[in-house]
């Protein structure tokens, strides 16, 4: 559970340069354990692949790893504009309004959520239907 002195990391904007040569690292200190999309309801076999992907990234830089356009992870920068309201009043009741989240990609739906410091990745939400943020449809 989170504490009541909770510290949001600083947005992605304010971090020293040197922070995109270090190596990614997952962190778990911001974990959202009662939301609905808590990491505790992963399935065996999503988390072993989780911890496949999660090691992969971990030999990546951050520079590497928070590319734009990379596919493995994305940055927004305004939650305020993503379409799921159910997770921004979530941010807003348990991350004092949090502002930014980065996720990572571990296929076709599913998806780890957490806040950028530096070469940490702060882990929120574990996203197994791609709800937090869903893609808009193509016309195809």
């Amino acid at each position: 559970m989170v504490s009541s002195g909770l510290r949001v990391p600083r947005a992605v904007e304010e971090l020293a340069p040197k922070e995109n040569d270090r190596k990614v690292r997952f962190r778990f200190d911001l974990i959202d354990d009662d939301g609905e999309w808590t990491l505790s309801s992963i399935s065996n076999a999503d988390h072993a692949q989780l911890l496949k992907t999660m090691a992969h990234v971990e030999t990546m830089t951050a520079g590497e790893f928070f590319k734009p356009g990379q596919r493995l992870s994305k940055v927004y920068t305004d939650m305020s504009a993503c379409p799921n309201s159910d997770a921004t009043d979530r941010l807003e009741s348990k991350f004092q309004g949090l502002d930014h989240m980065v996720r990572l990609e571990i296929d076709g739906l599913k998806r780890l959520y957490g806040v950028r410091t530096g070469h940490e990745f702060h882990i929120i939400w574990w996203d197994p239907e791609h709800k937090v943020w869903p893609s808009k449809l193509r016309n195809t």
